[in-house]
């Protein structure tokens, strides 16, 4: 999409041990749910501490399109698009709109503590050689 890779995981067709590696490491889970169905969210904890960007997708009313749902870890900042509330998205829109949620949670999500300590310490690494080696007293 875009260039960009994306994984897609079909969790019931994941043994456990695919579970726990592959959704179990996601930054982001997408759920599907079925018409009707009220999503609860007491599952989300039984994923772990990695996952942080969660996207509830539902068919809409009569078949008309999806219901997009979003919430995140509360560690992580707000970040866009908007879901636009009691929108209806046609199949041609849900994809992108979904995925751009996707991708800017996924940057979001490294700007934030303990992900972006991993950047922090590179940083001051590479710094700390460019200086090394051009600075002479």
């Amino acid at each position: 999409w875009n260039n960009i890779l994306v994984n897609w995981y079909i969790s019931p067709f994941l043994n456990s041990d695919q579970h726990r590696r592959d959704v179990g490491n996601a930054t982001c889970i997408i759920f599907f749910q079925e018409e009707g169905k009220p999503f609860d969210a007491s599952q989300v904890q039984e994923l772990g501490m990695v996952p942080q960007i969660f996207i509830v997708v539902q068919p809409g009313f009569k078949d008309m399109g999806y219901r997009v749902g979003f919430f995140r870890s509360g560690n992580l900042q707000p970040f866009d698009p908007p879901v636009p509330a009691n929108h209806i998205f046609l199949p041609q829109t849900l994809k992108d709109f979904v995925l751009t949620k996707v991708y800017n949670g996924n940057v979001m999500f490294y700007y934030t503590n303990p992900m972006n300590r991993g950047f922090m310490l590179k940083r001051e690494s590479d710094i700390s050689s460019v200086v090394d080696k051009y600075l002479t007293l």
